[in-house]
């Protein structure tokens, strides 16, 4: 799980796409938020801190964001933490993995 004042906290508080605004709320960058699957889309790996107006313009919500997301993410993280998440996706929602 991951709580969204400790990640602005470590991770600073602009927007994760680089346009330099204030980022405010955590998108689930990779894998959208399915409550069912709450466990896996909530790991700090599937988030990205953004601006409030760019996020609830679904700017984020494509293929290109998700593959510069799950770059920068590599690049927090490592190849290895990152592989070790995706592997831990349920069979259900390795469908939802377009970013590679």
């Amino acid at each position: 799980m991951f709580d969204k004042y400790e990640l602005l906290a470590e991770r600073g508080q602009f927007c994760e796409c680089g346009c330099g605004l204030y980022g405010h709320d955590a998108h689930h960058a990779l894998i959208p938020n399915l409550k069912r699957f709450s466990k896996y889309v909530n790991d700090p790996r599937n988030i990205i801190i953004v601006n409030h107006a760019e996020h609830i313009s679904r700017k984020f919500d494509c293929h290109e964001w998700r593959v510069k997301f799950y770059k920068r993410q590599v690049l927090r993280y490592g190849q290895e933490s990152m592989d070790e998440w995706l592997n831990s996706l349920p069979p259900k929602m390795k469908h939802r993995i377009t970013f590679l």
